[in-house]
């Protein structure tokens, strides 16, 4: 029973799904099953913490596998996990059955690349401590509330690690957590030239330090180590990049580990340098100008390493040309105030652009001279070439993995926790996938990729039950996605209100 609700669900045994939103006017029997809708949404708020035999009936299936639907089926969800499949299926006597009356249900989506210690727009308010210890509260349920069941932090430091998987093993709504920890880079590197950072003094300054540094993630029980390759995101050279012989250490030590690498290489030359490494996933597509060549191409084919798409962090930008992005329903429900009015205010970008400016050049780069030499800062960043990797990659055959890139660096304002993960799926359609290939970029792709595939990211028995349901056939519009009717992890199901906890 949640927050004292005046509701007793005891007896509470079938809830019917009966609205349909692509009608207009409604007649008067329309009205009525609207009202008894809304009703059932109530009460499935109220009654979800006591669930844990649960029929969802009468729904079209997509499993997440690529398998064509499957048309007026059910599924059955026991105990966190999915017991059984079918057209046919009976309930116990105290089985929850949902009549969801045609509706689709999917995996719970995967994203890949998140930074869930980062606030969007934080350097631009005052935000303390506990204030942002709450707010971090609300982005796990905001991911959960747009239908992510599961995250891969790509880059966290081990402490703040620790704290998140303390929160959701105490029961706060979030998630299930999987985690690269800091992501290991030379001394003054990307990521390790300004404190705060997630991988501050996490550096590796040589190849003896290497495998302490690994054992030390491996004690954190991380599901990856992710190595940064990445020499400047401008004109100029800005950071080192670890010499071979470090390189090749890290990777020996994550071998020894059975630990997989990640790697953070945007361009051409920072993808070939990590291909010599042997990736199990480059975490970015990469190419903020330029495109892929055909070379690169194969060898990441002929790598087997998956790529991540990120290219959010290109098209996060367009909320500050474009507004009234802020007003959708999705984005109102799950984004804090303060982070959308930050997201309007012009102060805000100009901030990122001088920081951009800031980060492009040496330090020795006049600051003036930066700024008015940088005139690609986050919302005149065109996501056309990122859009493009991402379509070169899947038409030459590698596997692309949804990546928000979600948090990313507080100083951008745009990328939402939650909202940005379904974007992406968007945009993994924009750059070429089907949607049904999107879907499976989104669910059981990454579960392969980490190794997880026989327990999340598929709909099948024995598997976990996180799934999404949702009013439409996302195969005919993607953006139903940002609309679920209820979204279910590890059995408990919530609309995206009540995981909000407004409801």
């Amino acid at each position: 029973m949640s927050g004292g609700s005046a509701f007793h669900c005891s007896h509470l045994r079938r809830l019917s799904l009966w609205h349909n939103p692509r009608r207009g006017m409604q007649s008067k029997g329309e009205f009525v099953n609207n009202i008894q809708f809304t009703l059932a949404v109530a009460l499935v708020a109220c009654c979800h913490s006591a669930w844990s035999d649960v029929l969802i009936r009468d729904v079209r299936l997509i499993d997440g596998t690529g398998a064509a639907p499957t048309e007026r089926t059910s599924v059955w969800v026991r105990d966190g996990m999915i017991q059984a499949l079918g057209a046919d299926l009976q309930p116990n006597e105290s089985t929850q059955v949902i009549d969801a009356n045609g509706m689709t249900v999917i995996p719970g989506l995967i994203d890949s690349h998140v930074h869930l210690f980062s606030i969007p727009g934080a350097p631009f308010r005052d935000e303390s401590a506990d204030e942002r210890r709450a707010i971090q509260k609300v982005h796990l349920r905001a991911y959960l509330a747009n239908g992510v069941t599961s995250v891969l932090d790509t880059g966290i430091g081990l402490d703040e690690l620790q704290m998140f998987r303390g929160w959701l093993a105490g029961g706060e709504p979030g998630p299930r957590l999987y985690a690269l920890g800091p992501p290991l880079s030379p001394p003054g590197g990307y990521t390790d030239d300004r404190p705060g950072s997630a991988a501050f003094h996490y550096n590796v300054p040589d190849a003896a330090s290497a495998a302490p540094m690994v054992a030390r993630l491996d004690e954190h029980q991380v599901d990856g180590v992710k190595v940064v390759i990445e020499a400047g995101f401008g004109p100029m050279e800005v950071w080192p990049v670890h010499p071979p012989e470090v390189r090749n250490a890290i990777v020996a030590a994550a071998q020894e580990r059975s630990l997989p690498v990640y790697i953070h290489a945007m361009s051409e030359e920072e993808h070939l340098i990590a291909l010599e490494m042997k990736p199990h996933a480059l975490v970015h597509a990469g190419y903020f100008e330029g495109e892929p060549s055909d070379e690169l191409l194969a060898l990441v084919k002929l790598s087997g390493a998956y790529v991540i798409s990120t290219i959010s962090v290109a098209d996060a930008g367009r909320v500050a040309l474009q507004p009234k992005l802020l007003e959708a329903p999705h984005v109102q429900l799950t984004v804090p105030e303060a982070q959308r009015a930050t997201a309007r205010d012009p102060n805000a970008a100009q901030g990122l652009g001088r920081e951009f400016a800031r980060v492009s050049f040496p330090t020795w780069f006049p600051e003036w001279l930066a700024v008015w030499a940088s005139t690609t800062f986050q919302p005149a960043i065109s996501a056309d070439p990122m859009l493009n990797a991402v379509r070169r990659f899947h038409r030459a055959g590698v596997s692309v993995v949804m990546g928000s890139d979600s948090g990313n660096w507080e100083v951008i304002p745009w990328e939402f926790h939650g909202p940005t993960s379904v974007r992406e799926v968007e945009l993994l359609h924009l750059a070429g996938l089907s949607p049904m290939e999107a879907l499976m970029a989104s669910t059981s792709v990454p579960a392969r990729m980490l190794g997880r595939e026989s327990e999340i990211g598929t709909l099948a028995v024995g598997w976990r039950a996180d799934l999404v349901i949702l009013p439409e056939d996302p195969l005919e519009d993607l953006t139903v996605l940002t609309r679920p009717a209820w979204v279910m992890k590890d059995g408990e199901i919530r609309t995206s209100a009540g995981w909000m906890g407004v409801e």
